[in-house]
């Protein structure tokens, strides 16, 4: 499914993008604008919590936004990508009977990209 391919793109590109990134807003940008679910999500979720700037997100991208806004933006979407990474650590605990999930391994690196985020994005 389109959710799940999108799920494990952005897994990856928090796994393979520092949260201190000077190029953060236009890699975040690229991200959403090829994952249509997953932007329109992150949009509908930036846009709860400052309506105004999610206006100018839609009609010009992140080049648009002032100073400000932009960092709001980009701390929002490291809030917005760790609830999707721990969503996702729930979605695919490792089932005892279908032996079917992720390992300890893979649920302790999952844990450390969202930790990562959520300091460099976060408190940064």
């Amino acid at each position: 499914s389109n959710e799940l391919r999108d799920g494990a793109v952005l897994i990856r590109f928090c796994m393979s993008t520092a949260p201190k990134d000077p190029a953060l807003a236009d890699k975040v940008w690229g991200l959403l604008t090829q994952c249509k679910i997953l932007g329109s999500e992150f949009l509908r979720y930036h846009s709860a919590l400052d309506p105004s700037s999610s206006l100018d997100i839609q009609r010009g991208g992140f080049s648009k936004l002032s100073k400000t806004k932009l960092d709001d933006a980009m701390r929002d979407f490291g809030v917005f990508m760790v609830n999707v990474v721990e969503a996702t650590i729930l979605d695919f605990k490792k089932d005892d009977y279908t032996g079917i999930g992720f390992c300890e391994e893979e649920t302790s690196a999952l844990r450390k990209t969202a930790e990562v985020w959520r300091v460099g994005t976060v408190k940064g």
